[in-house]
């Protein structure tokens, strides 16, 4: 028989497959991303063996979803219209929950467009037949909100320490300059702040007055020339 055009409706009941430890006081499951990761066609002959990966198969089937991240819809009830689940999650991310998407069941459905036997050998009568077979693996992201109650025993209650947030007191100004006028009087600090102004002023001077630089540069070698004279005599 040929199984294109076969709509594969499949019931999600969130509850019943879903186990938390500590079994909390309220819980609701919503489904909201159901993606193809990976498929594998494979054929099954007259005898029961099967054939993975089947080049026959691969090429002749073909069903919804058969693209990897390709997602499936989720719809409220069979045959109904698909809901975007996750963008009405996202949505809602900090505030009040739409309490509509917690349900106590969700359908998805798989298209099978082409799927049917294929008769690989056939002369008179003899005959070859093959018969389809997929393996499709997802991956299933669930919304879940709940409130648990955690019992701690008596010797389990750790020793805390209260936090004492850090306070400012006084004038914030007068503590700045206060602390400023202690970190400039540090002699390595005013070694710096001289070497660095020194730097600026050369700096400052080579760009706008760069003929001072030269009259100092020649008197230098002035005073220079003279010195080397003084001790030559």
């Amino acid at each position: 028989p040929n199984y294109g055009g076969t709509k594969i409706w499949i019931k999600l009941v969130p509850k019943a497959f879903i186990y938390f430890q500590e079994n909390p006081d309220m819980v609701y499951f919503a489904p909201a991303y159901i993606g193809l990761n990976s498929y594998t066609f494979a054929a099954i002959d007259k005898d029961g063996k099967t054939i993975l990966n089947d080049p026959d198969m691969m090429r002749s089937q073909d069903l919804i979803p058969k693209a990897t991240g390709e997602t499936l819809g989720i719809y409220y009830q069979r045959g109904g219209t698909p809901v975007n689940l996750e963008q009405t999650l996202l949505s809602y991310q900090g505030v009040n929950l739409d309490t509509a998407i917690f349900r106590n069941e969700y359908w998805t459905r798989i298209d099978l467009l082409n799927f049917k036997p294929i008769n690989w050998y056939d002369y008179q009568i003899w005959h070859g037949w093959k018969y389809p077979s997929v393996h499709l693996e997802f991956t299933v992201y669930v919304f879940v909100v709940g409130r648990w109650t955690v019992y701690i025993g008596t010797g389990e209650v750790p020793e805390l320490e209260p936090h004492n947030p850090i306070v400012w007191s006084g004038n914030p100004i007068s503590g700045f300059l206060a602390a400023l006028s202690a970190w400039l009087s540090n002699p390595l600090v005013q070694f710096w702040l001289f070497l660095m102004v020194i730097v600026v002023v050369l700096i400052i001077t080579a760009i706008y007055a760069p003929w001072l630089l030269k009259a100092f540069s020649n008197m230098f070698r002035a005073l220079k020339a003279e010195a080397n004279t003084f001790f030559y005599w």
